[in-house]
């Protein structure tokens, strides 16, 4: 080998440099993108929270109309079982009060016949 083929202490120490160089620039390179990354995931994820929040509030005022139409049923049954038990007692009433005045009918009619 010749001395023209082995690197000198001087050439060693500017691809040393060089290196560190391409090294640094590609760090800096990579942290930059990194950066970018971070900020176009965190947009990302506000726009994803944004989207849940709307679609969740969709589904909540779903709920609230079938909520609302349940009540509404609810309140519905309850006028008309009252309206029912209403209905119920007039008869009963009615039902009692002509019972009762057959029975004094009867009983007229037993006394006139029994004297």
């Amino acid at each position: 080998m010749s001395n023209q083929e082995l690197a000198t202490k001087q050439d060693l120490h500017e691809v040393k440099t060089e290196l560190q160089q391409e090294i640094q620039t590609a760090k800096t390179e990579l942290r930059q993108e990194m950066q970018e990354m971070k900020t176009e995931l965190r947009q990302d994820m506000k726009e994803f929270k944004e989207e849940i929040i709307h679609q969740f509030k969709i589904i909540a005022e779903s709920l609230r109309d079938d909520i609302k139409i349940i009540a509404e049923g609810h309140q519905m049954l309850y006028e008309r079982t009252d309206r029912l038990i209403y209905e119920l007692k007039s008869e009963l009433t009615a039902h009692r009060n002509s019972t009762e005045l057959h029975s004094v009918r009867e009983k007229k009619k037993s006394n006139r016949a029994g004297r």
